[in-house]
């Protein structure tokens, strides 16, 4: 089972756009890749075989986080380009009061951490489409950020 069957076939993505990924949940997509390449290739847990032997096995590389990643960004890209209401709504002040607790992640701070730049330069580089395009596929391509 390559990464492209899990990716499109299976929906296990649906909906990543929308996604505010912690810690705990890229591992668990990163656990869940692993999952899905030994039972391709019926390796057991008990054979203590470890994820670089398995993926070597594959001839993959992990790419499932990958591709959520560049969802995500290709997402924001969109919206930061076309003036809509997702615009207003994910890059505008929220009325009200804060809930009380620590503060949550929001779903900016994967595109910002990712990126490893402030959001109004973020937005200023979806403005140019081709630019921004390259931006995503050198943040996919980098050794594990974030």
């Amino acid at each position: 089972m390559l990464t492209s069957d899990l990716d499109s076939k299976s929906g296990i993505t649906y909906g990543a756009e929308a996604w505010t990924l912690r810690q705990e949940q890229r591992e668990n997509i990163e656990a869940f890749e692993m999952w899905c390449y030994r039972r391709a290739l019926r390796i057991s847990y008990v054979e203590h075989v470890s994820n670089d032997e398995v993926l070597s096995r594959m001839s993959q590389s992990r790419k499932l986080l990958s591709r959520v990643k560049s969802r995500k960004l290709k997402y924001f890209g969109h919206i930061a380009r076309h003036p809509s209401m997702d615009e207003g709504v994910v890059l505008g002040p929220m009325p009200g009061t804060r809930r009380q607790g620590g503060q949550r992640r929001q779903w900016l701070h994967d595109i910002t951490d990712w990126a490893a730049l402030e959001l109004p330069r973020v937005v200023n580089l979806a403005g140019d489409r081709r630019e921004f395009r390259s931006f995503v596929h050198s943040i996919i391509q980098s050794p594990r950020r974030v």
